[in-house]
């Protein structure tokens, strides 16, 4: 399967099939699936283009943390602001 990046907004990684997989909000198949809930973290930030938010979930499907993503340019510029 070819990676592409997805659009600004919600990932999520869960549980499947003993291994974890990448999905967008709404996406009825996985993006990725990897071995370990790190790398499944890992890979969902190389997909995510622009501001996006990663839902982690649990094995039994609960939320476990929530990821946000925010391009390097906009903490550029937070930070130039804060000397203004």
């Amino acid at each position: 399967m070819a990676t592409k990046s997805l659009a600004a907004g919600k990932l999520h990684v869960i549980s499947h099939s003993g291994q974890w997989a990448v999905t967008r909000q709404g996406a009825s198949r996985a993006s990725k699936v990897v071995d370990s809930q790190g790398d499944a973290v890992d890979a969902a930030k190389r997909l995510a283009s622009g501001k996006a938010e990663i839902v982690v979930h649990r094995r039994d499907g609960t939320v476990s943390k929530l990821v946000e993503l925010i391009p390097d340019i906009l903490i550029r510029l937070r930070r130039i602001s804060d000397f203004s």
